[in-house]
Order: structure tokens, then C-alpha cells, then sequence
């Protein structure tokens, strides 16, 4: 679910995000007001800080899929963490998807 959150995208209207409308939430005060941005930068910053905690751990259990299908094909455990791809080369991709900035002409993510 929590990946899901990231990749939701933003297209007419963005406030169909789940992410968004959670931190819109968080930018309110306590009379209804809105924070100013030095209250707000923090709860914004540990947003982003957890979606990429999300995001190394989703390419951890990318990793440990392919391994296991891998083990399924006949390999054995050494031969199936020498064929799988690299953590490195999930988490880059993920972070392609919902961290850095909308290329290759896709809408853009939450956290984008």
C-alpha cells in the first residue's frame, strides 16, 4: 500500500492523492490556520525521508523475489544471489519511478 501511495499519479487533480490530501492535512494548525513554512518544512522533510526508507525496502524485497524465483528455476541459494540483480539496480529504478523528477513523458508521482 505504502508503495502504491508513491506512485499514485497526479493527473487532473491532484488532490485524488491519498499522499497530497495527507499533507495538506499535516499543514494545518491547530485554529484551522495554515503552518507557515518553517513549522511545515520538517513534517515534510520526515515525509520524504520515510518514502525513501519505502522505497529501499521495496527494492529489497524486489531482490528477494527474483532470488526465489530464481531458487524455483532449480539454481541453488549461491547461484541464485549470483544471477539476481543488485539491490543497487532495484532501488534505482524505484527511485526513477517515485523520487526524482517526471521523465520519459510521465505524469508526474506525489513525491515528484
Amino acid at each position: 500500500m505504502c508503495v502504491d501511495l508513491l506512485h499514485h499519479p497526479l493527473q487532473d487533480n491532484e488532490y485524488k492523492s491519498a499522499m497530497i490530501s495527507g499533507l495538506a492535512v499535516l499543514g494545518i494548525r491547530d485554529d484551522n490556520g495554515w503552518l507557515d513554512a518553517e513549522d511545515y518544512t520538517p513534517k515534510y522533510s520526515a515525509v520524504i525521508k520515510l518514502a525513501r526508507l519505502i522505497v529501499v525496502q521495496e527494492g529489497y524485497e524486489q531482490r528477494q523475489e527474483a532470488i526465489k524465483l530464481l531458487e524455483e528455476r532449480g539454481l541453488t541459494v549461491d547461484e541464485a544471489n549470483k544471477k539476481a540483480r543488485s539491490y543497487f539496480y532495484f532501488i534505482r529504478r524505484l527511485t526513477h519511478q517515485f523520487i526524482t523528477m517526471a521523465h520519459n513523458n510521465q505524469d508526474p508521482t506525489p513525491m515528484q
